[in-house]
Protein backbone atom coordinates (compact mmCIF):
# COMPACT_ATOMS: atom_id res chain seq x y z
CA UNK A 1 0.00 0.00 0.00
CA UNK A 2 1.32 3.46 -0.82
CA UNK A 3 1.81 6.29 1.57
CA UNK A 4 -1.18 8.39 2.43
CA UNK A 5 -2.07 10.95 -0.24
CA UNK A 6 -5.65 11.80 0.54
CA UNK A 7 -6.10 15.42 -0.58
CA UNK A 8 -3.90 17.22 1.91
CA UNK A 9 -1.77 14.52 3.55
CA UNK A 10 -2.65 13.80 7.16
CA UNK A 11 0.22 14.59 9.48
CA UNK A 12 0.51 14.06 13.20
CA UNK A 13 0.39 17.37 15.02
CA UNK A 14 2.03 16.50 18.29
CA UNK A 15 1.78 19.16 20.95
CA UNK A 16 2.94 19.16 24.55
CA UNK A 17 1.27 20.96 27.37
CA UNK A 18 1.39 20.76 31.14
CA UNK A 19 -0.28 17.60 32.35
CA UNK A 20 0.64 15.39 29.41
CA UNK A 21 0.99 15.03 25.67
CA UNK A 22 -1.74 15.53 23.13
CA UNK A 23 -2.02 14.53 19.48
CA UNK A 24 -4.63 15.36 16.87
CA UNK A 25 -4.61 14.89 13.10
CA UNK A 26 -4.25 18.00 10.98
CA UNK A 27 -7.58 17.83 9.24
CA UNK A 28 -7.92 20.80 6.85
CA UNK A 29 -8.60 23.82 9.05
CA UNK A 30 -9.65 25.85 6.03
CA UNK A 31 -12.72 23.58 5.87
CA UNK A 32 -13.31 23.36 9.61
CA UNK A 33 -16.91 24.61 9.58
CA UNK A 34 -17.98 22.00 7.02
CA UNK A 35 -15.62 19.22 8.13
CA UNK A 36 -17.52 16.75 10.33
CA UNK A 37 -15.33 15.02 12.91
CA UNK A 38 -15.94 12.18 15.36
CA UNK A 39 -13.91 11.55 18.51
CA UNK A 40 -14.66 7.85 18.98
CA UNK A 41 -13.97 6.62 22.50
CA UNK A 42 -13.60 10.20 23.66
CA UNK A 43 -13.20 9.61 27.40
CA UNK A 44 -13.34 12.99 29.10
CA UNK A 45 -13.23 14.68 25.72
CA UNK A 46 -9.93 16.54 25.54
CA UNK A 47 -9.63 15.96 21.78
CA UNK A 48 -13.30 16.70 21.08
CA UNK A 49 -12.88 20.03 22.85
CA UNK A 50 -9.84 20.82 20.72
CA UNK A 51 -11.82 20.12 17.57
CA UNK A 52 -14.70 22.31 18.75
CA UNK A 53 -12.35 25.15 19.66
CA UNK A 54 -10.97 25.04 16.11
CA UNK A 55 -14.48 25.35 14.70
CA UNK A 56 -15.01 21.80 13.43
CA UNK A 57 -18.46 20.19 13.48
CA UNK A 58 -17.78 17.77 16.30
CA UNK A 59 -19.41 14.57 17.53
CA UNK A 60 -18.09 12.36 20.33
CA UNK A 61 -19.02 8.99 21.76
CA UNK A 62 -17.88 6.81 24.63
CA UNK A 63 -19.13 3.88 26.67
CA UNK A 64 -18.61 5.86 29.88
CA UNK A 65 -21.47 8.15 30.86
CA UNK A 66 -19.14 9.75 33.42
CA UNK A 67 -16.70 10.76 30.69
CA UNK A 68 -19.52 12.12 28.55
CA UNK A 69 -20.85 14.13 31.49
CA UNK A 70 -17.42 15.69 31.97
CA UNK A 71 -17.26 16.59 28.29
CA UNK A 72 -20.82 17.90 28.26
CA UNK A 73 -20.08 20.23 31.18
CA UNK A 74 -16.79 21.42 29.70
CA UNK A 75 -18.35 22.09 26.31
CA UNK A 76 -21.21 24.01 27.90
CA UNK A 77 -18.79 26.09 29.97
CA UNK A 78 -16.86 27.05 26.82
CA UNK A 79 -19.96 27.59 24.70
CA UNK A 80 -19.32 24.73 22.25
CA UNK A 81 -21.90 22.47 20.65
CA UNK A 82 -20.66 18.87 20.64
CA UNK A 83 -23.12 16.10 19.84
CA UNK A 84 -22.65 13.25 22.31
CA UNK A 85 -23.69 9.59 22.18
CA UNK A 86 -23.21 6.67 24.57
CA UNK A 87 -21.74 3.82 22.53
CA UNK A 88 -19.26 0.98 22.32
CA UNK A 89 -16.61 1.70 19.73
CA UNK A 90 -17.22 -1.58 17.91
CA UNK A 91 -20.95 -0.80 17.51
CA UNK A 92 -21.09 2.86 16.50
CA UNK A 93 -24.59 4.44 16.48
CA UNK A 94 -24.10 6.42 13.26
CA UNK A 95 -25.25 6.06 9.68
CA UNK A 96 -22.87 4.91 6.98
CA UNK A 97 -20.60 7.63 5.57
CA UNK A 98 -21.41 10.14 8.31
CA UNK A 99 -17.99 11.72 8.96
CA UNK A 100 -15.18 13.43 7.09
CA UNK A 101 -12.72 12.44 9.80
CA UNK A 102 -12.48 10.20 12.86
CA UNK A 103 -10.03 10.15 15.73
CA UNK A 104 -9.55 6.97 17.81
CA UNK A 105 -7.02 7.76 20.52
CA UNK A 106 -6.10 4.52 22.27
CA UNK A 107 -9.32 2.78 23.34
CA UNK A 108 -9.47 -0.15 20.92
CA UNK A 109 -6.39 -1.92 22.29
CA UNK A 110 -8.50 -2.62 25.40
CA UNK A 111 -10.75 -4.83 23.24
CA UNK A 112 -10.18 -8.53 22.46
CA UNK A 113 -8.97 -9.08 18.91
CA UNK A 114 -12.43 -9.95 17.50
CA UNK A 115 -13.93 -6.71 18.81
CA UNK A 116 -10.79 -4.78 17.83
CA UNK A 117 -11.36 -5.93 14.24
CA UNK A 118 -15.06 -5.03 14.49
CA UNK A 119 -14.11 -1.51 15.67
CA UNK A 120 -11.85 -1.09 12.63
CA UNK A 121 -14.74 -2.11 10.35
CA UNK A 122 -17.04 0.36 12.09
CA UNK A 123 -14.50 3.12 11.63
CA UNK A 124 -14.41 2.41 7.90
CA UNK A 125 -18.20 2.24 7.71
CA UNK A 126 -18.89 5.65 9.28
CA UNK A 127 -16.29 7.50 7.20
CA UNK A 128 -17.34 9.23 4.00
CA UNK A 129 -15.54 8.24 0.78
CA UNK A 130 -12.00 9.64 0.99
CA UNK A 131 -12.62 10.28 4.69
CA UNK A 132 -9.58 10.44 6.93
CA UNK A 133 -8.75 8.93 10.28
CA UNK A 134 -6.01 8.81 12.86
CA UNK A 135 -5.85 5.80 15.18
CA UNK A 136 -3.40 5.38 18.05
CA UNK A 137 -2.87 1.97 19.65
CA UNK A 138 -0.20 0.28 21.76
CA UNK A 139 2.31 -1.95 19.98
CA UNK A 140 3.60 -5.40 20.85
CA UNK A 141 6.85 -3.72 21.97
CA UNK A 142 5.15 -1.68 24.68
CA UNK A 143 6.49 -2.20 28.22
CA UNK A 144 3.04 -3.31 29.35
CA UNK A 145 3.70 -6.67 27.67
CA UNK A 146 6.62 -7.52 29.98
CA UNK A 147 4.43 -6.72 33.00
CA UNK A 148 1.51 -8.88 31.85
CA UNK A 149 0.53 -12.51 31.61
CA UNK A 150 0.04 -13.78 28.07
CA UNK A 151 -3.50 -15.01 27.35
CA UNK A 152 -2.84 -15.64 23.66
CA UNK A 153 -0.44 -14.50 20.94
CA UNK A 154 -1.82 -10.95 21.00
CA UNK A 155 -3.76 -10.81 24.27
CA UNK A 156 -2.25 -9.88 27.63
CA UNK A 157 -3.52 -9.17 31.14
CA UNK A 158 -1.59 -6.48 33.03
CA UNK A 159 -0.48 -7.88 36.39
CA UNK A 160 1.93 -5.25 37.70
CA UNK A 161 3.28 -1.77 37.09
CA UNK A 162 6.45 -0.22 38.47
CA UNK A 163 5.77 2.85 40.60
CA UNK A 164 5.11 5.95 38.54
CA UNK A 165 4.45 4.16 35.27
CA UNK A 166 1.47 5.40 33.20
CA UNK A 167 -0.29 2.02 33.24
CA UNK A 168 -0.71 1.73 37.03
CA UNK A 169 -4.48 2.08 36.57
CA UNK A 170 -4.53 -0.71 33.95
CA UNK A 171 -3.65 -3.57 36.32
CA UNK A 172 -6.16 -6.37 35.73
CA UNK A 173 -7.15 -5.13 32.29
CA UNK A 174 -6.76 -7.22 29.14
CA UNK A 175 -4.93 -5.61 26.24
CA UNK A 176 -4.52 -6.48 22.56
CA UNK A 177 -0.99 -5.61 21.41
CA UNK A 178 -0.10 -5.97 17.73
CA UNK A 179 2.97 -5.90 15.53
CA UNK A 180 3.40 -3.86 12.34
CA UNK A 181 2.37 -6.64 9.96
CA UNK A 182 -0.75 -7.38 12.01
CA UNK A 183 -1.73 -3.70 12.00
CA UNK A 184 -1.38 -3.48 8.22
CA UNK A 185 -3.44 -6.64 7.81
CA UNK A 186 -6.18 -5.50 10.18
CA UNK A 187 -6.48 -2.04 8.63
CA UNK A 188 -5.91 -3.31 5.09
CA UNK A 189 -9.55 -2.75 4.15
CA UNK A 190 -8.84 1.00 3.95
CA UNK A 191 -7.83 2.48 0.63
CA UNK A 192 -4.62 3.99 2.00
CA UNK A 193 -2.68 3.43 5.18
CA UNK A 194 0.48 4.77 6.72
CA UNK A 195 1.84 3.38 9.98
CA UNK A 196 4.39 5.20 12.12
CA UNK A 197 5.97 4.17 15.40
CA UNK A 198 6.27 6.42 18.44
CA UNK A 199 8.47 5.26 21.30
CA UNK A 200 8.93 7.21 24.54
CA UNK A 201 11.28 5.80 27.16
CA UNK A 202 10.90 6.27 30.91
CA UNK A 203 12.86 5.52 34.07
CA UNK A 204 16.27 6.01 32.43
CA UNK A 205 15.26 3.91 29.43
CA UNK A 206 14.10 0.86 31.38
CA UNK A 207 10.50 1.11 30.14
CA UNK A 208 8.97 2.23 26.86
CA UNK A 209 5.56 3.56 25.92
CA UNK A 210 5.41 2.18 22.37
CA UNK A 211 2.57 3.25 20.05
CA UNK A 212 1.42 2.85 16.48
CA UNK A 213 0.10 6.03 14.84
CA UNK A 214 -2.08 4.81 11.99
CA UNK A 215 -3.09 7.32 9.28
CA UNK A 216 -5.98 6.15 7.13
CA UNK A 217 -7.98 7.20 4.11
CA UNK A 218 -11.12 5.42 2.95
Amino acid sequence: MGCLACGTRIRAALSRRSGGSLAVPQFPRSRAREFHLLDAGCGGGRHALLFAREGYRTDACDASTRGLDLLRNAAKAEGHKIRLRTAQIDVLPYEDASFDGVLVWGVIYYLPLERYAAAVSELLRVLKPRGRALVLVKSISDARKSHSEALSHNSFRVVRAPAGMPWENEIGLELTLLGHAEIERLFGQFGEIQVENSRVTMADGRYADDDWHIYLCK
